[in-house]
């Protein structure tokens, strides 16, 4: 209990404006209304005290129409613009005593909507191009029956108010409805506070006449609520504790029957016994088996020998690719010859040079063709012999004076002018590779087909 006193003496204080019950108990001013007159939203937490239908709480009246806004605390009366509204006091279902949430909310597209409780009960048109007119007189408690005044005792509030605060906007049905639900206690409409352009502090602060009474009712509101949220909390607590009661009786069932299921694993290892007989009996099963899969092994060592003929066949197939290698060498040659005429011509005019450099280029394009064509049936003969590896068919070794294009100076680097000049005149075939980079597919082509 204590707790909770502490809570509520930290709680914000909230502000209630409790109405007398003469025609003299109201609140007059004249607030700055241009913000709302192309749309605004009048919203407020009532509390009605007097049982009669005509009690006004709200009036706004210019010089030229005392009854630019008038409202009544039970539904009955919604105007704005002197005879344009609805009267929702059945929907409404305003309770004496009770405090209950109303919002109005305009645009100048017309359409006015009432809301109580955060729930949308009634709406209505107003004029085509009317706008609220400013500087006029706002007067709480009281209904004017002329400009500021002409007060009747028969349309005196008496009630209470809270928060009343007018925002510059038509509100959405959910805004309305997030400013009912946070309650009268919160501060939730501080979030709209762009838009709140008359605020309930401003309200608090205008000179008041006759009997106007402040309270601050939240802290005890907020007491009731902690008291009734203690004692549902003590409500789930003792059905929580026969809950547990009822886990314990079950636990304690639940133990019995482990017992009794001990017992029975007793009686199963008892059984297990007999069970190992079972499983010596087995494994000699399993020593035939064995001696069944070493026939499977001998059968095996057979799909050996076949596959070992496999292999034979496969190197007639490494010869057959040979042949291909030798045919691919004859293109070669071709290539050369065809190579060496060029070079010929290259003594012709300077027309022709450009020509011939051009067949130069074609003739190279095959030679790289041929080359991709050997390597593809090096990389076969490489695949083959790999397999073959195994069995020691062959073994190769290949150097020729071709390796020292492996050395630092001309591995890796472009054949120029200067580089061929190095080489006697054996190596006269690197001149139509003037320009290419020395690779190790280029060394090995050099050494197999130029030994």
């Amino acid at each position: 209990m204590v707790l909770i006193v502490q809570e509520i003496s930290a709680a914000q204080s909230h502000t209630v404006l409790k109405f007398g019950n003469t025609v003299g108990d109201y609140i007059r001013f004249k607030p700055n209304m241009q913000p709302f007159s192309e749309a605004f939203s009048l919203c407020s937490w009532i509390r009605k005290s007097r049982s009669v239908s005509n009690s006004h709480w709200f009036s706004y009246a210019i010089s030229s129409n005392d009854n630019e806004i008038v409202l009544t605390d039970e539904g009955s009366v919604n105007y704005i613009f002197q005879s344009y509204g609805t009267n929702v006091k059945a929907e409404a279902g305003v309770t004496v005593g009770v405090w209950y949430h109303y919002c109005l909310c305009w645009s100048s597209s017309r359409t006015a909507t009432i809301y109580y409780n955060g729930r949308q009960t009634g709406s209505f048109t107003t004029p085509s191009g009317r706008r609220l007119t400013a500087d006029g007189y706002l007067v709480l408690g009281q209904e004017q029956d002329s400009y500021g005044g002409s007060f009747d005792s028969n349309q005196l509030f008496g009630g209470e108010l809270d928060k009343t605060n007018i925002f510059s906007k038509k509100l959405t049905s959910s805004e309305v409805s997030e400013l009912y639900s946070a309650g009268r206690c919160s501060d939730v409409e501080s979030k709209y506070d762009d838009v709140r352009q008359l605020k309930w502090e401003q309200i608090l602060q205008q000179p008041r006449t006759g009997n106007i009474a402040e309270m601050d009712t939240c802290p005890l509101e907020q007491l009731e609520e902690q008291l009734e949220d203690a004692r549902k909390e003590l409500t789930d607590t003792k059905a929580s504790k026969e809950e547990i009661s009822d886990q314990l009786n079950r636990s304690e069932i639940n133990l019995n029957k482990k017992s009794s299921e001990l017992e029975q694993v007793r009686a199963y290892l008892g059984q297990t016994t007999g069970q190992l007989t079972e499983t010596e009996t087995q494994l000699n099963q399993t020593e035939t088996r064995l001696d069944q899969t070493e026939t499977r092994l001998n059968q095996t060592e057979t799909q050996l020998n076949q596959t070992e003929t496999q292999l034979n066949q496969t190197e007639t197939q490494l010869d057959q690719t040979e042949k291909k290698l030798d045919q691919t060498e004859t293109r070669l040659n071709k290539t050369e010859k065809h190579m060496e005429e060029v070079e010929a011509n290259l003594a012709v005019t300077v027309s022709q040079l450009n020509q011939t450099e051009k067949n130069l280029e074609e003739t190279r394009n095959d030679l790289n063709e041929t080359l991709v064509e050997v390597e593809e049936l090096e990389e076969e003969v490489k695949e083959i012999k790999k397999g073959l590896s195994g069995f020691n068919c062959f073994k190769v070794t290949n150097s020729t004076h071709w390796d020292i294009l492996y050395t630092e100076s001309f591995f890796d680097e472009i054949l120029t002018e200067d580089m061929l000049a190095i080489l006697d005149e054996s190596w006269e075939k690197l001149e139509y590779f003037k320009g290419t980079r020395v690779t190790e597919r280029l060394i090995e082509f050099f050494k197999r087909y130029f030994p």
